[in-house]
């Protein structure tokens, strides 16, 4: 009761990261007014207490040394921005302790191959916290959010590039008071040619192989089995090539009916991806005359099946005219002899 001028100001001070002191609290002398009420003036330029949470005990003595209750409350104090080091799987670390961007570009990978991208933050104090958010920049420009699969933890994402190019992942570290840093980390990308795989039958055929076609009316070459990752898989460009001359685009098969003679033939199949990249496949083959159909079975067998027919009509055409040009017979006459 009575004025608070007389009365002496109490603090103590300690470092509370989870509102619970790590050290007994320490006497500390800060800027203050008393009338009707308190004012305590805190400076963080020329504050004498490192970056942290700070718990406050403020309590009032007046003439008669009588306390008066105590009051606690926590300060934050966070000067600088996060230190923020960001590596990958595939180059040198990137790291960031200012709000300027920093490139990392060092290392490449093929499409599909997993990089992993990991990041160390640090604010130099018990109990800081930050916000994590991470985007990627495909080679189109185009920049999008990770999916949540991606995510290993919140500071370290997985990713799956699926064009070739230049890849840029960048990371935004927010902190407490506000403080944002941005770090990114570029890699290059590169296509992944397509493998070809041709089979006749159950025949694996390879590059340089001299094989002879089945001796059946129809066979075929299958190149369905031919491999490339996910995002050029359905977009393969198939062209088949007899003797140097192309016979056929697109299609995972060849049919026998392209080739229309007997004879051994140089074929060739390349297969070519969005980006350019192709596989080769170049072979020889000989065809046997039992084993030639499609036009040859039309030109080739059926030229002789058609002069058959010619000759069989021709020799049933001469017998019928021949039969209905048969002379007739005069049979002997007998006559009785006259006396």
């Amino acid at each position: 009761l009575g004025t608070l001028s007389d009365s002496v100001l109490n603090i103590g001070v300690c470092e509370a990261p989870n509102s619970v002191c790590l050290k007994k609290a320490q006497a500390i002398k800060l800027n203050s007014s008393i009338s009707d009420h308190i004012q305590l003036f805190f400076n963080a330029s020329v504050f004498p207490l490192d970056d942290g949470f700070w718990m406050f005990s403020v309590s009032l003595e007046d003439r008669t040394l009588t306390a008066s209750n105590e009051v606690s409350f926590i300060v934050q104090v966070d000067r600088q921005a996060p230190a923020v080091l960001l590596s990958n799987s595939i180059s040198r670390e990137s790291i960031s302790t200012g709000d300027d961007l920093s490139d990392s570009s060092d290392g490449t990978v093929y499409e599909h191959e997993e990089v992993l991208f990991t990041a160390e933050v640090t604010d130099g104090y018990q109990g800081e916290s930050e916000v994590l958010t991470w985007s990627k920049i495909s080679p189109t420009g185009q920049q999008s959010a990770f999916e949540s699969d991606s995510f290993i933890t919140e500071s370290s994402v997985s990713l799956f590039p699926n064009q070739a190019g230049e890849w840029t992942v960048v990371l935004l570290v927010r902190d407490s008071a506000g403080h944002l840093i941005r770090t990114t980390s570029t890699f290059m990308v590169e296509n992944t040619p397509p493998v070809a795989h041709l089979a006749l039958d159950s025949l694996e055929i390879q590059h340089g192989d001299a094989i002879v076609a089945p001796t059946t009316e129809r066979w075929q070459l299958n190149a369905s089995k031919t491999m490339d990752t996910l995002n050029d898989q359905n977009s393969l460009l198939y062209r088949w090539y007899v003797g140097g001359e192309m016979v056929q685009t697109g299609g995972t098969t060849f049919q026998s009916s392209k080739i229309n003679t007997s004879g051994t033939y140089e074929l060739m199949l390349i297969v070519l991806d969005d980006d350019g990249a192709n596989s080769t496949i170049a072979f020889t083959i000989e065809v046997p005359q039992d084993a030639v159909s499609g036009s040859e079975g039309m030109l080739g067998g059926n030229l002789f099946t058609i002069a058959l027919v010619i000759i069989i009509a021709l020799a049933v055409f001469l017998m019928a005219r021949m039969g209905a040009a048969e002379q007739e017979t005069s049979l002997p006459k007998w006559q009785r002899k006259k006396d």
